[in-house]
């Protein structure tokens, strides 16, 4: 490589965001009903676009498996596709509601092919993210997304489940919803046979606290016709209701602090701590850190004595062959060795210079780029990231399954 391309591959920019995704089957469960997927990929000019999906089925373990998985397999190539026919400047919600009509259609498809999968459906929490940190997100079911900035976890999502509703028209209080029977009954999901009403809102950081206690809807920001604007520093995370029933907005707030710069690190230390409360179902998560390229050059270190819930494994891809980000050009190397090149040009004249520095020049293998479009072919169903789509009559339907489709919507 010339010294001509060397000096371009340094000062190529650090990534815009780095992101990883990861599931689990939980302590107390045998199968895993969740999905996700994260990965980058690049819209008509060639502009990164960071895509977060996260899937939890219901209706027992066959449907439930089936769902999820079909549903983030369906949004990625849709996705990929259209994004890679639009500018991400504009093309955000366009192509993600078209992802969703997609999976859900696929869903109904399957449906009507198999009645044994009659009632089966999931919920979803999805995020695309462009360059300037425009954030599009959508929503059904109570998979949530939290925003964590300057130290703290903002709620952004509502749940649509029977109890919110039902707090939202002053049929419970917010102590009577967190007893009661159906508060994991969902009224909004992929492949519901009455209606399909993905949700693009969001509540404004600092806006909404209680999950049991939903903002008004005038204090909503509908993403698909405003984006949610990430700061440098912002944490985005995804998570099913296995996570967020048992790890709160604290611990994921402290979490995203000591784990900065590190998704990978982020995502295993969430699992883990959702395992350490008893894993009492499968946990999905998808993290997003949004860094400037400015900001991404100087990412702060783990402190030494911040130490995860368990140990954390090597980072692993989501996905095999997934997106593998590296730490950007250290600048301080660069300019020193440039100052020694200029006094041994002086010294010894242009024509040595020029052949120690063809031939002495270290490369900066840490600076290399993600490539152009860094899609995998599956999304993630357990921890070992096994990738095969299930099949629809592997397992019965558990009792006490508590993501039942609501029979008759919310409470009225």
């Amino acid at each position: 490589m010339s010294e001509r391309a060397q000096n371009r591959a340094a000062r190529k920019p650090p990534p815009t965001f780095l992101l990883h995704s990861d599931t689990d089957s939980g302590q107390q469960r045998e199968t895993n009903e969740d999905a996700v997927w994260s990965g980058q990929v690049r819209d008509v000019r060639g502009r990164p676009v960071a895509v977060m999906l996260v899937a939890d089925g219901i209706g027992g373990h066959a449907g439930g498996q089936v769902a999820s998985w079909i549903t983030v397999e369906a949004m990625r190539a849709s996705l990929q596709q259209c994004l890679a026919r639009g500018d991400s400047a504009v093309a955000l919600p366009d192509c993600l509601r078209r992802a969703v009509e997609e999976a859900h259609s696929e869903l109904r498809q399957r449906i009507s092919e198999d009645p044994s999968l009659k009632n089966m459906g999931t919920t979803l929490v999805a995020a695309l993210v462009n360059e300037r940190g425009q954030a599009c997100l959508v929503h059904l079911g109570d998979s949530r997304a939290y925003l964590v900035r300057n130290g703290r976890a903002h709620l952004l999502t509502v749940d649509h489940t029977w109890v919110v509703e039902a707090v939202r028209r002053g049929r419970l209080t917010p102590e009577e919803a967190r007893e009661h029977p159906n508060r994991h009954v969902v009224n909004r999901y992929l492949a519901d046979q009455r209606r399909l009403e993905p949700d693009f809102t969001v509540a404004p950081p600092g806006v909404y606290q209680n999950p049991l206690r939903p903002p008004n809807m005038g204090a909503m920001q509908n993403t698909a016709k405003h984006p949610l604007q990430l700061e440098p520093g912002d944490v985005l995370v995804l998570c099913t209701d296995g996570l967020s029933d048992v790890v709160f907005g604290e611990t994921i707030a402290a979490l995203a602090e000591r784990y900065a710069g590190n998704p990978q690190g982020l995502v295993q230390a969430l699992i883990d701590a959702a395992n350490s409360q008893g894993g009492p179902d499968n946990i999905g998560v998808a993290a997003l850190f949004f860094r400037t390229a400015a900001a991404s050059v100087a990412a702060r270190p783990v402190p030494a004595q911040a130490a995860a819930p368990t140990e954390v494994p090597a980072a692993r891809p989501a996905v095999p062959g997934g997106p593998q980000v590296r730490r950007g050009p250290r600048p301080g190397l660069e300019m020193g060795m440039l100052a020694v090149a200029a006094a041994l040009v002086l010294v010894l004249g242009g024509v040595a210079a020029g052949l120690w520095l063809a031939g002495g020049r270290a490369s900066g293998g840490d600076g290399e780029q993600p490539p152009a479009v860094a899609v995998a072919s599956s999304p993630t169903r357990a921890a070992g990231g096994n990738s095969s789509p299930p099949t629809a009559t592997a397992q019965a339907t558990p009792p006490g399954d508590v993501h039942t489709p609501a029979a008759t919507g919310v409470a009225g």
